[in-house]
């Protein structure tokens, strides 16, 4: 018979809500949710994984050990007419079938962590004081907008989204300025500062070194507006006309063959999703550029740091946690000049200026292993769940 001081306790159960898993869906939120239950369950928690994969192979996502404590839950993603608004149509439609779920499961259940909106029914209805968090991620319907419909699509979203940051038990923020818009949108909520985190597989290895005379660029990321492609392709004609080191630029994304500039010293992979050949572009470029209009915290920046990049990225939502004059060059969004400028001073930087770049990127990268943020996250909804019991 065990004594009372062997008996182990309860794993913390986390019901976790997504609206994809990486690589099914592309997307910073889609691939934090994947690690994020991957580590939480490397903790020792037990997680119940709502997705709407009905093709989902988790032993493609997950080892065996982390299987043992990760449930699958397939939710279909509803089906919906094409009119503006009918993303948030769809997400409340799944966010309901999620709930009818997590009512019959939530005796065994001890946090709930929403990402995006795929848990506003939940968030609305609440669960006998089990506490649900909110992760909205970016927040960019609350950073700047361009273009009329750009502006009408966050303009719909902002709604929904002020709502549930102030009907969630908790928000979480990835940190930087993103915690000042939720200070501002919800006032006097909890906030849970948890940045993203990077892989073991990233971190570690040897610093990338220059390629010869030639500086190259890498831009990572899907083709939408916010991500600040416009400025970009300004620039880089310039940039190949004046630089006094030979130049070229590296797209990873889907970008449309209108938006292409045709240079022999501009190359598109096009969207990918084998981490290992992504992972070997990045170690075989020297700068990584982020222009975005709005960000989270790019995990594509971490990425890059990770294997001792140089970032030329905008000051937007944390990414101002992330660069500096020490790594390379923050920027105000939508600035061509300065984007010009501060590219053409890393990319004419000497050797050793740019290994002290990438060493700082390095060694800053390593402060945000998933390992570290797994154990934060798991902190904060143990913590949560104390104060509301």
């Amino acid at each position: 018979m065990e004594s009372a001081g062997s008996i182990h306790p309860e794993p913390f159960r986390i019901a976790l809500i997504s609206d994809g898993l990486f690589p099914l869906s592309i997307g910073g939120m889609q691939k934090h949710t994947t690690r994020l239950a991957a580590h939480l369950a490397d903790a020792g928690a037990e997680v119940l994984l709502f997705h709407p994969h009905h093709n989902l192979e988790p032993g493609k996502l997950f080892t065996e050990q982390q299987l043992q404590r990760i449930s699958c839950i397939y939710v279909a993603w509803p089906s919906a007419p094409a009119f503006p608004g009918h993303y948030l149509l769809q997400n409340y439609r799944y966010s309901r079938a999620v709930h009818r779920i997590l009512r019959q499961e939530q005796r065994i259940i001890d946090a709930v962590y929403v990402q995006g909106f795929s848990g506003w029914k939940t968030i609305n209805a609440g669960l006998n004081r089990i506490p649900v968090v909110l992760n909205l991620h970016g927040m960019e319907m609350f950073q700047t907008l361009r273009g009329r419909k750009n502006r009408m699509h966050g303009l719909l979203l902002r709604p929904p989204a002020r709502k549930l940051m102030r009907r969630a038990d908790a928000v979480v923020s990835l940190g930087g300025k993103l915690s000042d818009i939720i200070r501002r949108l919800a006032p006097g909520q909890k906030i849970i500062e948890l940045p993203v985190g990077i892989d073991a597989a990233w971190l570690g290895q040897k610093p990338v070194s220059t390629h010869g005379q030639e500086r190259r660029v890498l831009f990572v990321g899907r083709y939408e507006w916010r991500k600040g492609l416009d400025v970009l392709n300004s620039v880089i004609p310039e940039l190949l006309a004046e630089s006094p080191v030979p130049v070229s630029f590296r797209f990873i994304g889907d970008i449309p063959a209108q938006h292409r500039i045709h240079s022999p010293a501009v190359h598109y992979y096009g969207p990918m999703r084998d981490e290992e050949h992504i992972r070997s572009i990045y170690q075989s470029s020297d700068v990584l550029v982020c222009p975005s209009y709005s960000e989270g915290m790019p995990t594509v920046i971490l990425e890059a740091m990770a294997l001792g990049l140089p970032v030329v990225a905008t000051d937007v939502g944390a990414v101002g946690l992330l660069v500096s004059d020490a790594n390379g060059r923050l920027i105000e969004p939508g600035n061509a000049p300065e984007l010009k400028q501060a590219l053409m001073a890393v990319l004419t930087s000497t050797d050793r200026e740019l290994q002290q770049m990438q060493q700082v990127s390095a060694e800053k990268a390593a402060d945000f292993s998933w390992e570290r943020v797994a154990r934060l996250s798991l902190q904060g909804l143990q913590e949560l769940k104390r104060t509301l019991a």
